[in-house]
Parts: structure tokens; sequence; C-alpha cells
């Protein structure tokens, strides 16, 4: 391997985002463009990159061959792809500056070969590594001839080879003397159905006396195709804590033959009670190889595992131009659930029809099974919502079981299928105060049962709930009083703590669960269970 390749312009950044364990996640800010080399047992160099982004990127980058320990007089450089080798430039200096233009989501390689001197001193056609086009504009391409000849030679006939399209003729009628090297100039057309990141391949022939004699040389022509107008906008916030502000960044090439005047928009996401978007104008030159606009947004102090998107649009004479979502996540201890508000009295009957605008919460990974046995989401997984009105507090789940088993009274169903639900008005992280409301819903003798724990021991009868067996489970619906809620008033903003847990149980007695968060099932903990919090 080679040292590090590091591009000379300045190159869009993306934020990538993963998880490491349970409320656990991590994240790195990384060029959209990543370029590494290394030199093969041959002598020869490849230079790999990858385009992260959703769009084409341009970039430069120099690399000197002397560093290689590649001595020659000749160097071939060449595009691989998936289906084909093209050659796109050709040097006599091993100090070469490269600019291409990468496809999004894709990886380009490049190879470099020595090119032997020809015995028989052949007219050597160099073809430039920095020709880049742009569709339905003119691109300038230069070319050196070096005649390396024993004598001077005439050039006859010149021309460029377009595929399917009128050939251009270049300049011709003119001598070359031996060793000299004739720089040759001309326009080139990109037609419009190129786009970013694609090769446009042409070819120059040129047709020269020596001695009488007449030859012919042909030399590959490749152009990398970027776009004049192109937008690059970071997709995920870096990690954050609540109620600290976040950067988000786009990166703007102008190649047009005007400067613009922008706006970059962003629409914050419908619970975080902005009532209009923020608008942040921007002035970008023309040939300007990425500006960067960026602007700070504050995180809500509620703001956790949920996933928000914010919408960023960038507008061009008041049209949008590019529009994204960008993915907030927030650096928290423990997680957190938005509990929106009812649009109406929900109906307690096992349908889950009026849930549609209920934030989910997925139970269905390792992170939060509690089973030895588990053998994933058909054995046991869930998929519960929150609701609230000034009344009540609403909970459904959605729960994938491959058998359903409840043996035991209203007292001991935690130890079959069932769940285990609490709610901790106070957040002081303490734990049995009574503040803290605690039930187990299940289905025993085939009748909906509701057990509470704390602070009272015993069946409570003024929860509302339906339990509904399914093809593949069970389904859950109950609507807690704001009377069984100890201590608490219903209202928008309000933050409590919140845990629930899935048992199960196929016939052998009590298997396992699966937690939202630790704390209820095992060691019981109020202290470790997460959030809460209502909102209009």
């Amino acid at each position: 391997m080679m040292r590090p390749i590091k591009t000379t312009n300045n190159v869009p950044h993306l934020t990538h985002r993963w998880s490491g364990g349970r409320h656990s996640y991590h994240s790195i800010n990384l060029q959209v463009v990543l370029i590494s080399g290394w030199k093969a047992y041959d002598g020869s160099i490849g230079i790999a990159g990858i385009n992260f982004s959703q769009e084409p990127q341009l970039i430069c980058f120099n690399l000197d061959l002397k560093d290689t320990d590649m001595n020659n007089e000749y160097y071939r450089i060449v595009l691989v792809t998936e289906n084909e080798k093209f050659e796109i430039g050709s040097s006599r200096e091993p100090a070469l500056e490269y600019k291409i233009c990468m496809p999004p989501r894709a990886a380009r390689f490049i190879e470099i070969n020595k090119i032997d001197s020809p015995s028989n001193k052949k007219l050597a056609i160099l073809t430039d590594i920095q020709n880049i086009g742009f569709p339905e504009k003119e691109a300038e391409i230069k070319i050196k001839l070096v005649n390396n000849h024993n004598d001077s030679i005439k050039i006859i006939k010149a021309v460029c080879e377009i595929p399917g399209n009128n050939n251009i003729i270049l300049d011709d009628s003119y001598i070359i003397k031996e060793n000299e090297i004739k720089i040759i100039k001309f326009n080139l057309q990109i037609p419009m159905d190129c786009s970013g990141g694609d090769i446009y391949k042409t070819k120059v022939k040129f047709t020269y006396s020596l001695k009488e004699k007449y030859l012919t040389e042909v030399q590959d022509l490749g152009l990398f195709v970027a776009e004049p107008l192109a937008v690059t906008i970071d997709e995920t916030l870096d990690l954050v804590k609540a109620g600290e502000e976040a950067n988000i960044t786009t990166y703007i090439q102008n190649f047009t033959d005007k400067s613009l005047d922008g706006i970059l928009r962003i629409i914050f996401p419908e619970e975080w009670g902005y009532k209009t978007p923020k608008e942040i104008p921007f002035f970008v030159k023309k040939d300007s190889l990425y500006k960067e606009v960026s602007y700070n947004i504050r995180l809500p102090d509620w703001i956790g595992e949920i996933e928000s998107k914010a919408k960023v649009e960038v507008l061009f004479n008041n049209k949008i131009f590019c529009s994204r979502d960008v993915d907030i996540f927030a650096d928290i201890s423990v997680p957190i659930t938005l509990c929106k508000k009812a649009k109406k009295d929900i109906k307690i009957d096992g349908n889950l029809d009026e849930w549609n605008n209920a934030i989910p919460i997925k139970l269905d990974s390792k992170e939060h099974n509690k089973i030895k046995t588990w053998e994933g989401e058909n054995d046991l997984s869930a998929v519960a919502y929150t609701l609230w009105n000034e009344k009540y507090l609403y909970f459904a789940a959605e729960i994938r079981d491959d058998k359903f088993c409840q043996n035991n009274g209203d007292g001991s169903s935690w130890n079959g299928d069932a769940i285990q639900i609490g709610f901790d008005n106070s957040l002081d992280k303490t734990n049995n105060d009574p503040f803290v409301s605690e039930f187990v819903l299940s289905l025993v003798k085939d009748k909906n049962s509701v057990w509470q724990f704390q602070p009272k021991s015993g069946n409570n009868r003024d929860v509302r709930s339906v339990i509904r067996k399914t093809d593949y489970g069970l389904v859950y619906e109950a609507a807690f009083p704001l009377e069984t809620i100890t201590y608490c008033k219903f209202r928008d903003g309000l933050e409590m703590g919140f845990n629930f847990t899935v048992h199960d149980d196929d016939g052998s007695g009590f298997k396992g669960w699966l937690e939202w968060t630790p704390g209820i099932c095992g060691k019981h903990d109020e202290k470790l269970w997460g959030k809460l919090i209502l909102k209009e």
C-alpha cells in the first residue's frame, strides 16, 4: 500500500452513523470520496476511489510517480470499470495532477502503467488527465504530440472521431521537428444525455508523412463528465446532546457561467413546534469548486431515540433544486419516545386503525432480547404505540408469537404470555415510590386481565383493555385513566418514566422476555427506565 492520497480540492463530508449495542451509537464524519493507492508486483500503480454520496463528485489530487520508484519515459493512465478498460490519459511527466468526476454511489479504479520507448520511435500522443466536460457545454481539449523520430514529420490529417456524430477536423499541415513537442487545442461539445460521472469516449487520429512514408497513430480520448451545478447535503447529523446545537452542512458546486444567489431552507419536524421553516440566503461565485453553506439548529430537550427527520431544500430562483431528508439522532443515556395526542377518544376494541399517527416502539432484535432460546422475530417480537388525551393514556402493541400460552391466574399472569408496563411520574430516580404505577396485561382463561403491582396490588377494573388473538400472535389495546397514573395530570410536555416488557411461555413455563429498557424483569430498577414525553 502507498501513502494515503489526499484530495487538493474541498470535497464534501458526510456523517455515517451506526449502533454499538443497546442505546449506544457512534458516528464518523468522512469525505464523500475516499481514495487509496498501491503498487503492484509488476510496477504498475493502482488508484481506487469510492463515492458514498448520491451526487457525482469532482475531485482533484496530485501524484508524483517518482515517489513510487516508477521512473520511465512514458506513462499510460487507464480507467477500469466493471465492463471495460479505457485509456483516459498519458504523460511523459511523473508528477501528475488528476481531475476526475466520480459517479454517485460508485467506485472507480485507475491503473497507471509505464510504457517502454518504442524501437521505431513512433509519434507519441499524450492526452490530458484533467480533461473535464459538462453536458451541453464545450470542453477545451489539450493534446501533446511528441516526435520521437530521428527526423521531422509532417502532419497531413488530424481528426477527433466522435461515435455517431460528425468528426472534428483538427489543425493539420504543419511540421514537427525531431524531439519537438507540439500542443494541439480544440473544443469538444458534450452531448446533453451525458450526466455527472460518465466518461465521454472519443478517439484522436493523426496521419503524417516521414521520408515519403505515410503513418497513422490513434489514441483513445476520455473525458470525465461533471455536473455544472451540484449540491451535496449531509443527511445525518453528528450525535449531540438533546437540547444542544447541531450543524447542517451543504456543499454547492457552481461551474455555470454566472454567480448564483440561493436559499438554504430547513423544514423542521412537525413535533418540534416550529411554525415556519428557517431560510438562510447564500451566494456562490461562478467556477466555484464547492462552497460550504451551514447552519446550526438547536435540538429539543426531549429528542432522542425516536427517529426525527428534518427536510433540507436548496433553492435557486425560488425553485427547489435539491431536497433531502436529514436523520436526526441525539446522544442519550436512556431511550425516549414521544407520545402524541390522540385526535379523538380511542375505541378500545383491539382494532388499531386509529393509531396511524402514533410513533412505533420496536422490540425485534437481540439488544431487546432476554430469552436464551430466542429464534428471531417470528418466535417473539413486538411493535408498541402510545397516545394520550386529557382523560386517558393509551397503550397498544402488536405481538408476533409462534405459540400462545397463559396457564396462570391474574396475580401470576406475568409467568405466561403477557405485557408488563410501568409509569413513573416522579423521574426522581428512586425505586418503589408512590409515583410509580405498574400493570400486567394478559389474557387469562380467554378473558382480559389487568393486574396492578404498584402502588397497590390487585385487579384494576378501571383500566379498559382488549387483547385479541391473531394468526401471527396477539394485539393489545388499553386505556389507562388519569386516576390510575398516580399524582399525574396529562398535559402537553409532561415527562414521565416509562417501560414495558413482553413475556413468553411456549408451554413449558416462563421462558423469558423482551424489554424496551432494563428495570422491570430480572432486577427491578426504575432508574433504568426510559422516558415518555406527551406532545400535542
